[in-house]
């Protein structure tokens, strides 16, 4: 079992922890998708979101994406 290293601050553990409870809970990931130039395959954004989202959620965590608002007032 993983844990999360004793030195860390309070906040920083705990958050440690709810990402290792829900990545116990993650669904493979396919890699339904292909990439035409290197003939590989990869899974893209929202097949990732589907396996992690529920999981993080169930333990508390969201994913979020930071914005920036730029003097000339757009959203970044």
């Amino acid at each position: 079992m993983v844990k999360a290293p004793e030195s860390s601050p309070q906040p920083q553990r705990a958050i440690i922890r709810a990402i290792l409870e829900a990545k116990r809970e993650f669904a493979p990931l396919i890699k339904d998708k292909t990439n035409p130039f290197y003939k590989s395959k990869y899974a893209d954004l929202g097949a990732l979101m589907d396996v992690v989202e529920g999981p993080l959620l169930a333990h508390d965590v969201v994913i979020l994406q930071p914005t920036i608002v730029k003097p000339e007032g757009q959203y970044v």
